[in-house]
């Protein structure tokens, strides 16, 4: 989120990940918000707060916007996990089709990247029920060389109008 905003510090970030615990909305030009939801992924948390995290987010999926745009982060580096693949699921039993947004890519040598990324399509495919099938490719981006930030926005844009 700073990145796309061009913004240090407005979300806090952590070398540990896991530390969003609540839902965090951040009104951007008086127009829309972005809403960080608690991840999910190597939180060092007890099973009890990782209910409790699920409940919150569930709540707020159920009673969100019908325009709700979900950009569900993976490790572009790391590829696609279990706990991805449950994420995305629980996403789309709800009827959301997330864009699924590979970070870090710039720690993937140029050479790979595309069969990183069809990797990562490949596993979230793998792990669709019925005749649903992923709408977007995974799109890629770097935070720190700022690949792929321009594309993102265009993709959150569409969705603004």
């Amino acid at each position: 989120m700073n990145s796309l905003l061009k913004r240090k510090g407005l979300a806090r970030t952590s070398n540990t990940p896991g530390r969003t615990r609540s839902i965090n909305y951040f009104l951007i030009n008086r127009k829309f918000y972005f809403v960080d939801l608690p991840g999910y992924g190597y939180a060092r948390a007890s099973k009890t707060d990782r209910q409790a995290w699920a409940r919150l987010v569930e709540g707020y999926l159920a009673e969100a916007p019908a325009n709700l745009d979900i950009l569900h982060l993976v490790d572009g580096k790391v590829g696609v996990t279990a706990l991805d693949l449950q994420a995305y699921d629980y996403l789309r039993q709800f009827g959301i089709e997330p864009q699924v947004v590979a970070t870090k890519i710039d720690k993937v040598r140029r050479s790979k990247r595309a069969a990183q990324l069809a990797e990562i399509r490949t596993a979230l495919r793998e792990a669709e029920v019925g005749d649903e099938v992923m709408e977007s490719d995974p799109m890629a981006v770097s935070v720190r060389t700022g690949d792929g930030i321009k594309q993102l926005w265009g993709r959150i844009g569409r969705n603004l109008h």
